[in-house]
């Protein structure tokens, strides 16, 4: 394990933004976390992968363990399926492209978005009509208090959209080393209705995991900035989720409002579309912005605050709410 003391976090983060954390812990092997208790005992502590999903408003005051272990081993074959147990510092793009590279489906529509597989189940990452969900079997980690080690079922992991457990109860306590994905070898069932994704494919090119790859790439690369140009963390927002009453209310006085039915009662509408209705997109305040391309994005233009973009985050959410009566809530941790 290596242990950096007063650690700038802002090259481990997409935002690019100083904080300072007391201590930096790198978890480079299992045996690693047997340690941790004697690091941790008197410092809150934060588990912080390839920082896609947090926004720093201030310096940590406490221990930051950050996953390094790397790894993919098959667990089981059959001649539909394969699944791989794949450890939690492994870059999750890198990890989709060796699917679609071995025409493993099941991943592919989750393309070029940030960050460590292990964080994939924490955060239930979803995107272009799939959610991690739907190919996870396993999660296998430690609880940071206890040492105590366990593996999650699929069905224990309580993932909702954009969240699990992980997420929620055991925020920051239980430090994932380890995922078991379950992957088709063939007979892929391969999800295309999704908007961008559906025109890309009008004009008859052929659809398997790797063109269905390559149209993500493309479509996040038109429409998303590069963290390396503009320090970002993708969509800041979560697609709200509201009443089938209040969705028709609303496309009553807006018909061109997207609404994606979830059940009976819930349909789920556009963060981004709200946003920019509501007049934000392109927008800036000091040196924090509303991605031109995309309003679902709040960029650092180069040398801002984590408090800048936090106060243009909840002037949006204000305005929304004041237009739509639409609660906005963050996808990003802030911190």
């Amino acid at each position: 394990m290596n242990i950096l003391k007063k650690f700038n976090l802002k090259d481990l983060t997409t935002f690019g933004i100083d904080a300072f954390t007391k201590q930096l812990l790198i978890i480079e092997k299992d045996e690693d976390l047997e340690t941790l208790p004697e690091f941790i005992s008197s410092d809150k502590s934060l588990i912080l992968g390839g920082g896609s999903n947090y926004l720093f408003t201030k310096d940590f005051d406490g221990v930051v363990l950050h996953p390094e272990i790397k790894g993919i081993k098959v667990i089981e074959e059959t001649d539909e399926h394969i699944t791989l147990a794949v450890k939690s510092g492994e870059i999750w793009d890198d990890f989709v492209e060796y699917c679609v590279r071995n025409n493993y489906g099941g991943i592919e529509n989750l393309s070029d978005i940030p960050g460590q597989a292990g964080a994939s189940p924490i955060q239930n990452i979803g995107a272009y009509g799939c959610e991690v969900r739907d190919t996870i079997l396993s999660v296998h980690g430690m609880f940071l208090e206890t040492g105590k080690w366990k593996t999650f079922t699929n069905a224990e992991c309580d993932f909702s959209y954009l969240t699990s457990i992980f997420k929620a109860e055991f925020k920051n306590q239980f430090f994932v080393t380890e995922v078991a994905y379950q992957l088709s070898k063939k007979n892929h069932k391969l999800v295309t209705h999704y908007g961008s994704v559906s025109e890309y494919f009008q004009d008859g090119k052929e659809i398997t995991p790797r063109t269905i790859r390559e149209a993500i790439k493309q479509i996040r690369a038109s429409k998303l900035p590069d963290p390396e140009e503009y320090g970002n963390a993708g969509s800041f927002f979560k697609n709200p989720v509201i009443s089938t009453e209040k969705a028709e209310k609303l496309q009553k006085q807006h018909p061109d409002i997207p609404l994606y039915p979830q059940n009976e009662k819930q349909v789920k509408t556009a963060a981004g579309w709200l946003i920019d209705q509501a007049g934000w997109k392109g927008k800036s305040k000091g040196n924090a912005a509303v991605h031109s391309k995309q309003a679902l994005v709040l960029i650092n233009k180069g040398e801002a605050k984590g408090k800048e973009i936090f106060q243009l985050a909840y002037s949006i959410i204000e305005d929304v709410q004041q237009k739509f009566d639409i609660q906005l809530e963050p996808e990003v941790n802030i911190i």
